[in-house]
């Protein structure tokens, strides 16, 4: 056997699938909703979840604008506020790095081209830039292929996402397992 096919035989293959929420998903997760229960279970099977930086500070504010309507209370507001930084704290919910110039260029062109909000483009465009496993540590002699899932209650962010033929899981419609 030679050495080159004696590496080749230890090489180990690995494939990961990152389950990114966006802020509709995050809010979920943390506030009793329709489907809350379903993103929960979703979450804890995943585990653990990504998200933007930016997806985390949307979730916070729409959940302050909740508060600030009169829709929930000020304790079950900070409450779901404590409980969604309480996700980061035990790593359960992993932060993608912020974005670098060309990512909030190509946000900023997907804004234009599909009427969406920068929040939405940040987070599809960071899927496509591999922004959530950026920072994973490998073994040497490892194979590795990875995969995003998008988790959003929000329909037209779901329709763009597909569009770019990323993987989507719109809450409310049955997980697609693959």
């Amino acid at each position: 056997m030679t050495q080159a096919s004696d590496v080749s035989a230890t090489k180990r293959s690995l494939h990961r699938t990152y389950h990114c929420f966006d802020a509709s998903a995050l809010v979920k997760l943390v506030r009793d909703e329709p489907q809350s229960e379903e993103v929960r279970a979703y979450a804890q099977t995943h585990s653990p979840i990504h998200a933007t930086q930016f997806s985390l500070y949307e979730a916070l504010s729409v959940l302050k604008r909740l508060w600030q309507k009169g829709h929930t209370e000020h304790q079950d507001y900070l409450d779901c506020c404590w409980s969604l930084v309480g996700f980061v704290n035990r790593g359960s919910l992993l932060l993608a790095a912020g974005p670098d110039s060309s990512v909030m260029n190509a946000a900023l062109q997907l804004v234009d081209a599909e009427r969406i909000d920068l929040s939405d483009a940040l987070q599809i465009v960071s899927i496509e830039h591999s922004y959530f496993w950026t920072g994973t540590r490998l073994e040497a002699n490892t194979l590795c292929s990875f995969a995003a899932v998008l988790v959003t209650a929000d329909r037209k962010l779901a329709k763009v996402t597909e569009r770019r033929h990323l993987r989507t899981w719109l809450i409310g419609t049955p997980v697609v397992e693959s």
